[in-house]
Order: C-alpha cells, then sequence, then structure tokens
C-alpha cells in the first residue's frame, strides 16, 4: 500500500513541478484526443443523420453493418490500422505508423 500512495504523491509533484516531458505527454494525449473526436464527429453526425433519417436502398444493410461495427473488439480495430499502416500496408508509404497521426486515426475509427 505504501508503494501505490508514493506513486502518487510521485505522480503529482511531477505534474505540479510541470515537468516538460509531463507537458509533453499531456498536450500530445490531449491533442489526440481532440481532433480524433472531431474528426469522428465531422463523419458520424451527418453519416448518423442520414442513415436515422433518410430512406433510401440499402439503408436497413448499412444499419446491420454500424451495429456489426460496434461490437468489434478494440483490438481488431488496432490491428486493421497496424495492418494498413505498416511498411507492407496499403498506406504504408506514408510513414504513420507510431505517430500522432496514426494515433487520431485509430481513435477516430474507434469513436
Amino acid at each position: 500500500m505504501n508503494f501505490l500512495a508514493d506513486s502518487i504523491n510521485q505522480a503529482f509533484l511531477l505534474i505540479l513541478r510541470l515537468d516538460g516531458e509531463i507537458l509533453d505527454v499531456v498536450t500530445t494525449s490531449l491533442f489526440t484526443a481532440v481532433c480524433a473526436t472531431l474528426l469522428a464527429a465531422l463523419a458520424g453526425i451527418p453519416g448518423g443523420a442520414l442513415v436515422a433519417l433518410g430512406r433510401f436502398p440499402g439503408r436497413r444493410l448499412m444499419v446491420i453493418l454500424l451495429n456489426t461495427l460496434m461490437a468489434l473488439p478494440t483490438v481488431v480495430v488496432g490491428l486493421v490500422v497496424y495492418g494498413f499502416l505498416s511498411r507492407q500496408g496499403p498506406l504504408g508509404h506514408f510513414g504513420l505508423l507510431f505517430t500522432p497521426a496514426a494515433m487520431i486515426i485509430g481513435q477516430a475509427l474507434l469513436a
């Protein structure tokens, strides 16, 4: 129990000291989360409105597909994104793997 309390105290001290590495981690995390949320909202809100309010051929199939994708484990989504962004993948020549852009893509797809 003492180890846990010491770890929490050390974490708060790093935050209160405004440690440079901690600030880099926090700003990168906030940046990727905000960008992914905006990207997902830009695609999801109009798409959701179209599916909810529109009547078009294939709508039933699209609803089934969207419901199925919501049940997809996050590990599977991560593996698919990794496959697309790896060197041998179709988007590998962009060199995005293990970058904030790749994190934004993955988080937006999950959202």
